[in-house]
């Protein structure tokens, strides 16, 4: 397998970003599972990438997409994540593989500011996104319930 390369997302991928949003897995496993409205996405992402507090990233092989990895900065020294895996490319393994490289690369000179802790949250009924963060070491640290959906918070701390 060809190793994930990262880059910055920009205003061009909206589309792109938009069709993965919208994908019907994806829908099911986020706390809003209404169809995203493109007018309200490009808003959306205007305001990320636009966000100091937040590194949106495309993971490509041989320059084609295969994902995308957000962290949004909700305290100092702490990051929220969010992974996204193509649809044309789930269960390859392509999900270790980008979010190794994306959390690799978090202190590593595009981000000015020291992270110490990526947090994860993913429904119970997620088992694919619960294994897949817990291969890539984060650790459980608890479940609780969010919007009335059982949900389970898992933390990957830098040394």
């Amino acid at each position: 397998m060809q190793e994930i390369k990262l880059r910055m997302a920009q205003l061009e991928d909206a589309k792109l970003l938009f069709s993965w949003a919208n994908d019907r897995e994806v829908r099911a496993n986020s706390f809003n599972v209404e169809s995203i409205v493109y007018s309200d996405h490009l808003g959306w992402l205007k305001r990320k990438l636009a966000s100091p507090s937040t590194h949106l990233f495309i993971g490509t092989i041989a320059d084609k997409p295969v994902g995308q990895v957000r962290f949004d900065e909700v305290s100092p020294g702490e990051c929220e994540i969010d992974i996204h895996v193509a649809p044309n490319v789930k269960g390859l393994g392509y999900g270790k593989k980008l979010l190794n490289c994306a959390v690799s690369e978090l202190n590593s000179g595009f981000n000015s500011k020291k992270v110490n802790t990526v947090v994860a949250v993913v429904f119970e009924s997620n088992l694919a996104s619960y294994k897949l963060f817990l291969s890539c070491g984060f650790k459980e640290v608890k479940r609780k319930n969010i919007n009335d959906i059982p949900c389970i918070e898992l933390r990957l701390y830098y040394a």
